[in-house]
């Protein structure tokens, strides 16, 4: 994740704690990948500090074999793949809705929320059949540690992926 000091600096800032901001329009449009210091950045809560080094990627559930990797063993274990993809903030161009009506605790997001970038790593499905995931699974869940602007203690945010066949 880029710090304060490696985003461009016309960047619009719409919140220092948590952090949030996203690029001007016509920086915005200057390139099809979006170059990482114009990306947007969305937070509810605090960034997590994690240490690297100690720090585990746990898989569990519906597997044959629990695992627990740290960085270096995805990135020693597993081939590079990459993937273009294209992000966008559930509230991009939040800005236009709040103009008709109030949306009290939101960002008043424009229409930069957004972003086209190449991502690379270790692809998903080398990880799961490393696990051994069953044969009836249909998604797999992702949660991460977050503190939420509405929670005092740490939470889990989110996400599902529907499944292919592995």
């Amino acid at each position: 994740m880029a710090n304060h000091s490696e985003k461009h600096p016309e960047i619009i800032t719409r919140s220092d704690q948590p952090r949030n901001v996203e690029p001007p329009l016509e920086l915005l449009r200057q390139s099809f990948v979006t170059p990482t210091k114009l990306f947007y950045v969305r937070n509810h809560g605090p960034i997590p500090e994690l240490d690297p080094n100690e720090y585990r990627l746990s898989i569990t559930g519906m597997v044959q074999q629990e695992l627990r990797l740290s960085m270096d063993e995805i990135r020693g274990n597993f081939s590079k793949g990459t993937v273009a993809a294209t992000l966008q903030c559930a509230g991009n161009r939040r800005q236009g809705l709040m103009e008709v009506a109030s949306i009290p605790g939101e960002e008043p997001w424009s229409a930069g929320a957004i972003g086209n970038a190449q991502w690379g790593e270790a692809p998903l499905q080398e990880v799961l059949q490393a696990a051994g995931v069953k044969p009836e699974v249909q998604h797999a869940a992702f949660t991460g540690w977050t503190r939420s602007r509405w929670k005092t203690k740490r939470s889990s945010s989110g996400a599902q992926y529907l499944l292919r066949r592995l």
